[in-house]
C-alpha cells in the first residue's frame, strides 16, 4: 500500500518514454538504471546534477541533498497555469 496518496511520476513512466525509442523493455530499463547510477555517483563525487534543465541536485555538508527548481521551469509552469 502506498505511503502517500500523491500522484507520482516514477521509474515506470521514464522507462516507457525511453522504451518508445528502443525496441525492448530491458534496453530501456538498462538506460534508466545507467542514468540513475550516474546521478548517484555524480552526487557522491561532489557534482551538481542538472535533471532535464528542470531541477538541480547538490550535496551540502556531506550528506544533505538540496534541490533547486530552475527559473525556466517555474516560468513555464506559470504560463501553463495562466499566471
Amino acid at each position: 500500500m502506498p505511503r502517500t496518496n500523491k500522484k507520482k511520476i516514477n521509474k515506470v513512466d521514464f522507462v516507457d518514454i525511453i522504451r518508445s525509442v528502443f525496441v525492448t523493455k530491458e534496453d530501456s530499463e538498462f538506460i534508466y538504471e545507467q542514468i540513475h547510477n550516474k546521478v548517484l555517483s555524480a552526487l557522491d563525487e561532489g557534482y551538481v546534477v542538472n535533471l532535464f534543465s528542470c531541477v538541480s541536485l547538490e550535496v551540502k555538508k556531506g550528506n544533505i541533498i538540496r534541490s533547486r527548481v530552475y527559473p525556466t521551469l517555474k516560468n513555464e509552469w506559470k504560463m501553463i497555469q495562466g499566471f
